[in-house]
């Protein structure tokens, strides 16, 4: 920066003075700005520039500290270096056991007992639910609250599951034209065919089976 135009600045600041009128806050604001530059345009560069050569060869981290005011002047002495902590390291996790992987990777099917002896079970779930789903009744289904479910199981409106399956959800169609939300994980589905077995009174076994 031009040393120049900090130079008139102050200079204005004196004829202010000399004249005994008031110095206002917009012009020591500017000055501030200006000798903010000064020193990171010409000040810092030029005391690295004769820093540099003198202390390149010292092997341990310095710091210098700088200070000035108009009373005492300038003031120059060594800081304290930072302290830095080491890290500490979190404790490493136990890697799970291949067993462990296993189990979490396993992969289950359910199968449905009826009192006569009658059992479904396939390797695709939904294909399992929704079959249960048929021989118990859809309409006996729909006459369960559906705040049992936590949601809708069974729709009878075409728009409605259309709907459904425009926001993404997985809807299938059932032999009597109603459809079923199959929107859910396997543990979901067998909570409610339990559901709709306590409810009406089915007698049904319900068993989750690893594959």
């Amino acid at each position: 920066m031009d040393k120049d135009k900090l130079q008139k600045a102050y200079e204005a600041v004196e004829m202010l003075k000399a004249l005994d009128l008031p110095i206002s806050k917009e012009q020591m604001e500017q000055i501030a700005q200006l000798e903010a530059s000064y020193l990171q345009e010409n000040i810092i560069p030029l005391l690295e520039k004769h820093l540099e050569p003198v202390v390149k060869d010292m092997v341990g981290d310095f710091r210098i500290e700088i200070f000035y005011s108009k009373q005492e002047g300038l003031t120059i002495k060594c800081g304290e270096k930072p302290i830095v902590k080491p890290r500490k390291q979190a404790p490493e996790k136990p890697r799970p056991s291949e067993a462990a992987i296993n189990r979490s990777k396993k992969r289950y099917i359910i199968k449905v007992t009826f009192s006569d002896g009658f059992s479904i079970c396939y390797n695709n779930v939904v294909q399992t639910f929704m079959e249960v789903i048929e021989r118990i009744g859809a309409e006996k289904v729909m006459s369960i609250n559906e705040e049992a479910f936590r949601g809708t199981l069974v729709i009878e409106n075409a728009d409605v599951a259309a709907e459904m399956q425009y926001r993404g959800l997985k809807v299938k169609q059932l032999s009597n034209g109603s459809y079923i939300n199959v929107n859910t994980n396997t543990m979901a589905k067998m909570r409610q065919l339990q559901i709709i077995n306590d409810t009406l009174h089915l007698g049904l076994k319900i068993e989750k089976i690893g594959l």
